[in-house]
C-alpha cells in the first residue's frame, strides 16, 4: 500500500508537470523570457522523472528505456540559471560564457545517439558490446555527477547574483517595481536540499546499480510542484503589478497634457 502511494504521488507529479509547461508555454500571459525558460525547466524535469520512472517501476525493460531515453537532465541547469538570470533582469543579454551551460547536454546527446547508432545498427545490448558498455556506463554511472556538479555551479551562482541584486537595490526607486525574491531564494535552497540525497543515491547507484532512486523521485516530485505554483503565483502578480503601473504613468501622462492645454 504504501508503494502505491508512493507511486501515486510520483505519477500526479508527472501529470501535473506536463500541464503546467503546456499552460506556461502555451499562455500570452506568460510571455515574458523567464516564464519561458520556467516552462521549459518544467518540462525537461519532467520528461525526466518520466522516463526514468517507468523503468524504476517495470513498466518498460532495460532495452526499452534505452530506446526512448533522452538526456533532457543536462538541461535542468542551464533552463534554471537562464529562469532566474531573466527574472531578475528581464532585457539582460545572453553572453558567449552562458551559452557554455548547454556543452554537457551536447555532449551527452551526440553520446546517446552514438549509442543508438550502434544498438540499432549490431542488434547488440550494451553487455555484449565493448564500445556500447564503455557509453551506457559514461552515461549512467557518470552522467549524474556532472548534471549534480553543473547544479552546484548553477545555484552558487544565482544565490551570488541575487544577493548582489538585492544589495544594488536597496533603496526604493518607483520607476522599477520591486521583485520579491524570497521565494525564488527558497526554491533554490530546497533545490540545494534535495542535491544531498540525490548525490547519496547517485553513489549508491555507482556502486550497486539495483539501488532505488524513488526517494529522489519523490523529492524531485516536491521541486515539480514548487516551480509550478509558486512560480505561476509570483511572475502573475508581477506581470500584473507591470500592467499596473503602465497604466498609472499613461493615465498620469495623459492628464498632464490636457491641464496644459487647458491652461493654455
Amino acid at each position: 500500500m504504501e508503494i502505491n502511494i508512493v507511486y501515486s504521488i510520483v505519477v500526479a507529479a508527472i501529470l501535473q508537470g506536463f500541464w503546467l509547461s503546456f499552460f506556461i508555454l502555451s499562455s500570452r500571459k506568460f510571455g515574458t523570457k523567464a516564464a519561458k525558460f520556467l516552462g521549459l525547466l518544467i518540462l525537461v524535469v519532467t520528461c525526466t522523472q518520466l522516463q526514468y520512472f517507468l523503468e524504476e517501476v517495470g513498466v518498460i525493460t532495460w532495452q526499452q528505456f534505452n530506446a526512448i531515453h533522452l538526456p533532457y537532465e543536462f538541461l535542468e541547469a542551464p533552463f534554471l540559471y537562464f529562469f532566474a538570470t531573466f527574472y531578475l533582469y528581464p532585457n539582460k543579454k545572453v553572453r558567449s560564457i552562458e551559452k557554455a551551460l548547454f556543452i554537457p547536454v551536447l555532449f551527452f546527446l551526440i553520446i546517446t545517439i552514438l549509442y543508438k547508432i550502434i544498438a540499432f545498427t549490431t542488434n547488440k545490448s550494451w553487455g555484449e558490446h565493448i564500445t556500447l558498455e564503455r557509453l551506457a556506463n559514461l552515461n549512467d554511472f557518470h552522467g549524474d555527477f556532472i548534471n549534480i556538479f553543473m547544479l552546484l555551479i548553477v545555484l552558487a551562482i544565482l544565490l551570488y547574483n541575487i544577493a548582489n541584486f538585492e544589495r544594488k537595490n536597496k533603496t526604493y526607486n518607483r520607476k522599477n517595481i520591486r521583485i520579491e525574491l524570497v521565494w525564488l531564494k527558497i526554491l533554490l535552497v530546497v533545490i540545494l536540499v534535495v542535491i544531498f540525497p540525490w548525490s547519496y543515491y547517485a553513489v549508491q547507484y555507482y556502486i550497486d546499480e539495483n539501488a532505488s532512486y524513488l526517494p529522489v523521485d519523490i523529492a524531485v516530485s516536491i521541486i515539480i510542484y514548487l516551480l509550478g505554483y509558486i512560480g505561476i503565483h509570483k511572475m502573475n502578480i508581477l506581470n500584473e503589478r507591470k500592467k499596473i503601473r503602465s497604466q498609472t504613468h499613461a493615465t498620469l501622462s495623459y492628464s498632464v497634457e490636457e491641464s496644459l492645454k487647458n491652461s493654455h
